[in-house]
């Protein structure tokens, strides 16, 4: 083993251990800087790198109170979004603690986007809305053929240019703002006015554009 590296272990879904290594403790600067500049064939081994497990991880770790933008449940259909914090994540699924200490087990399929509480005063304020989209009505996308097929050298390009994106999702939210990172299954998007970070799903999305 290197020195210096933590092995950490988790359960996955079949109940099978999966060895992951600890992330090292680096700040948010030097760590964007060093992903910034690689050369763009590196930049789309990105989604291959784990962002989003760690960022999950991270947040159970914590046990960071989170805002989560959710299709509606079975159990509450009515209900679009959860305030709560993260038990466990699996690769589809994650087990939520929600109001009144009520366990939740939640589809990723059902998640739009999450966000941490402490920035809900400045992030709700500017989710815009797109009403042509809202009035779809549209679920979640259980289909692979249903979703939008994201640009990938559009995605490297914004990250490394620091180029506005915006992403829309298939129940109408709008968030713009620059790129923080990108996993295989989330973009975690800094909104421009108010320098707040969403981690909005890509199975979500119903389109993405530079702005």
């Amino acid at each position: 083993m290197q020195k210096g590296k933590i092995l950490a272990w988790r359960n996955d879904q079949n109940t099978e251990h999966v060895q992951l290594e600890k992330p090292q403790s680096t700040s948010f600067k030097k760590r964007r800087f060093a992903i910034q500049h690689r050369p763009a064939g590196q930049l789309k081994q990105m989604r291959a790198e784990g962002f989003g497990p760690a960022y999950i991880k991270k947040q159970i770790q914590h046990k960071t109170p989170m805002i989560f933008g959710l299709y509606g449940l079975a159990s509450n259909p009515s209900s679009q979004v959860a305030e709560g914090r993260i038990l466990r994540g699996y690769t589809y699924i994650l087990d939520l603690l929600v109001a009144k200490e009520e366990r939740l087990r939640v589809e990723k399929i059902n998640l739009k986007y999450m966000y941490k509480v402490d920035d809900r005063f400045e992030i709700e304020p500017n989710i815009q809305t797109d009403t042509s989209v809202q009035q779809l009505a549209l679920g979640p996308a259980r289909q692979k053929s249903e979703r939008h097929e994201i640009d990938e050298e559009m995605l490297v390009r914004c990250f490394k240019e620091k180029r506005m994106m915006t992403l829309v999702t298939r129940a109408g939210e709008v968030f713009t703002g620059h790129i923080d990172w990108f996993s295989d299954y989330e973009i975690k998007i800094r909104l421009d006015v108010v320098r707040k970070s969403v981690v909005v799903f890509q199975h979500t999305l119903y389109r993405a554009a530079v702005t």
